[in-house]
């Protein structure tokens, strides 16, 4: 039965996160590959299971991003290619599943920003292409989600999209005006155009709504 793998993968995962919140990096870790264990065997068991791959992909993703933050980038590229593969999969399965579309532009984006950070930009781009792509399937599945159209801005920034990437921070403050980090996002976008009064206006109603928000375009996961 494919429920047991899934359920006891999906505890394992659960574990992981809290250790990794703790600072217990290396029992996450272990936790981690022990669910991606679990996952594989449901999608041996289950070929289409859909969920699977999804739940694999993440459990990938956890291991990728300490190891990027350790500087090991060739083994954070390969956890993220994998995990690009598991999220693909879970696609052809069923083109509808947004989570997993959702997951897949995360792991591109940061697999994009190590690429760029090693000088490949032309690799980078095609990546955040990719994650564009992807966020607008979303977009179009669930065009209420003002976390895609910010995510979406944040990759425009990226590719030096700064017009599009304010059209889309337009579109997340009119569906969420009270979220700062749309207005922080679309200041950085504002700036990179010269517009420094809109600018500033941005970041204040932006520091107005959280004094700890940054002007940063991490995109969040």
């Amino acid at each position: 039965m494919v429920l047991p793998y899934i359920t006891r993968g999906f505890a394992k995962r659960n574990l992981g996160d809290a250790e990794s919140t703790h600072g217990n990096l290396e029992e996450a870790r272990r936790l981690y590959k022990a669910a991606i264990e679990d996952y594989t065997q449901a999608i041996t068991l289950d070929p289409e299971y859909v969920f699977a791959y999804n739940m694999r992909g993440y459990a990938k993703l956890c291991l990728a991003e300490p190891a990027a933050a350790r500087e090991n980038t060739g083994k954070a590229q390969r956890l993220y290619e994998a995990a690009i593969e598991d999220y693909t999969q879970a696609i052809k399965l069923n083109t509808a599943y947004i989570r997993a579309y959702q997951n897949r532009a995360y792991a591109q984006f940061r697999l994009g920003e190590s690429k760029a950070n090693q000088g490949a930009i032309a690799e980078a781009q095609q990546l955040y292409e990719a994650v564009i792509e992807d966020l607008t399937q979303v977009i179009q599945l669930a065009p209420k989600d003002a976390r895609m159209y910010d995510r979406r801005g944040v990759t425009k920034i990226a590719l030096g999209d700064y017009e599009g990437a304010i059209a889309d921070f337009d579109s997340a403050v009119h569906i969420k005006p009270e979220e700062a980090r749309f207005y922080a996002n679309r200041a950085r976008a504002k700036e990179a155009l010269g517009q420094l009064e809109s600018a500033k206006a941005d970041f204040e109603k932006a520091k107005e709504l959280n004094s700890d928000v940054r002007k940063g375009t991490v995109l969040p996961k």
